[in-house]
């Protein structure tokens, strides 16, 4: 006596194992398609930004620098003024008393 095939929601399990199949090419394709050269450029972008970070840290510690350098010459152009006006027997105004803070 031969059994009948099983069915479920009228396809048997030969013909679901066949659609599932189908389906999994299909998302598996559309994947591929689609997120794949997303992910390729997200890494492009995240390489962009990471190295326009690396950039503006540099930038930034080069001009960090260069405030100190100036920072540094210009207390030392004050004592050379200094200097200059005592030689000189000068009197030199304060910082504030021109008004100015």
């Amino acid at each position: 006596m031969l059994m009948p095939p099983h069915l479920f929601l009228g396809f048997s399990i030969s013909e679901w194992l066949g659609i599932i199949s189908i389906i999994s090419i299909l998302v598996g394709a559309f994947k591929t398609f689609l997120f794949n050269p997303i992910g390729d450029q997200l890494k492009d972008l995240s390489g962009a930004i990471q190295n326009l970070s690396d950039n503006s840290a540099k930038a930034h510690s080069d001009l960090e620098k260069k405030i100190s350098k100036n920072h540094l010459d210009i207390e030392r152009h004050d004592i050379e003024i200094d200097f200059l006006f005592d030689k000189n027997h000068l009197h030199r105004r304060e910082k504030n008393e021109d008004g100015e803070d």
